[in-house]
């Protein structure tokens, strides 16, 4: 008797263990897209601020 409901509670906490393992990566992996993206779209703000201040230079020097 005391054998099963230790292996039950092993079974149990294993089982807790592996889904807040689960859940502590899935949300390292949203935060990990959502860096990626932030700093995709820095990079395109970047790039398109970059494009109107060259834009802005050559239509002054005409």
């Amino acid at each position: 008797m005391t054998f099963a409901v230790a292996l039950a509670a092993g079974f149990f906490f294993a089982a807790a263990l592996g889904l807040a393992a689960g859940f502590f990566f899935a949300g390292a992996l949203v935060v990990g897209f959502f860096f990626a993206g932030a700093a995709l779209a820095a990079g395109f703000f970047f790039a398109g601020a970059l494009r109107v201040l060259a834009m802005t230079v050559h239509s002054n020097r005409l």
